[in-house]
């Protein structure tokens, strides 16, 4: 890649990831703190929208984000011919020459396989983060406030914190899964 196009590269990289953080900035800041109130009339699963924003909405958007950012930097490195399947002469590099099986016409069905399991693994650990996050910390707030932790109402606790935690966990065992998943494969970075 020339000096010009690795400029042009990263410049829309940078563009990119600042449009998608000021996004993030607007829902988690602007509507989570300072609309807050006025969207506190418009309710959501019974509860306050301004509310939902603070409580959840942010990460949500985050999750949302971080997956565009993904599509979009594919579609970015495919553009600049820099991306794992990239045709250019000089070949992707991860650290790995491990990276270049994984993009073979010669192994379709290990590469489908990985990725299946890649976001059969996703799709679970997403849905159990959903579930803990809005399921516990908004529509069944009411039935786990009866349940007190540490002298706190659990369905409180799931709202304010209990789901920040579990999506914390949640990285960890994806990454640990993942780590599996790549030896598994032979995918691995070592």
């Amino acid at each position: 890649m020339t000096p010009g196009k690795r400029a042009e590269y990263w410049s829309a990289n940078l563009r990119l990831l600042a449009i998608l953080l000021t996004i993030w900035f607007i829902v988690s800041f602007g509507f989570g703190i300072l609309l807050v109130e006025p969207l506190n009339t418009i309710m959501l699963g019974g509860y306050p929208l301004g509310f939902w924003f603070a409580q959840q909405g942010s990460i949500y958007i985050f999750v949302a984000l971080i997956f565009i950012y993904a599509v979009s930097m594919n579609t970015l490195d495919n553009k600049f011919d820099v991306g794992e399947d990239s045709t250019s002469s000089t070949p992707y590099q991860s650290g790995s020459d491990d990276m270049q099986s994984l993009h073979s016409p010669a192994q379709p069905s290990k590469h489908a396989q990985y990725w299946s399991e890649n976001l059969r693994l996703l799709a679970i650990l997403l849905t159990i983060w959903f579930v803990v996050s809005f399921g516990f910390g908004i529509l069944l707030v009411e039935p786990l406030n009866a349940i007190m932790l540490g002298g706190y109402p659990l369905g409180f606790w799931f709202a304010q914190q209990g789901s920040i935690y579990i999506f914390v966990v949640l990285i960890f065992v994806y990454a640990t899964a993942m780590n599996r998943l790549d030896k598994k494969y032979d995918f691995g970075e070592e």
